[in-house]
């Protein structure tokens, strides 16, 4: 089981090369999107983020900072398909 407080602590690790982090599923909130930013995921391509607790605010930030994203998965989350066609993120 993945928390807030264990994406904290990828902080520390270098990851620069990751290409694909899978993350559904766990008790993930707005506060691990703030962490995973500082993990400086330059080359990340695939984040699954299905099943977590995440909003709007964090896929903001998910789209400003990992600019090599392609394949973004939210399903299950409280994340509206209006929203996001209304957001201009894809």
């Amino acid at each position: 089981l993945i928390t807030d407080v264990s994406i904290k602590n990828l902080i520390t690790c270098d990851f620069k090369q990751l290409k694909e982090l899978y993350l559904g599923g766990n008790q993930i909130t707005d506060q691990a999107t703030e962490h995973l930013i500082k993990c400086d995921f330059k080359q990340l391509q695939v984040l699954y983020l299905d099943g977590t607790q995440i909003t709007e605010i964090s896929i903001l930030q998910i789209m400003n900072n990992f600019k090599e994203l392609k394949n973004l998965n939210l399903y299950g989350t409280q994340i509206k398909d209006e929203w996001i066609r209304n957001s201009n993120i894809c």
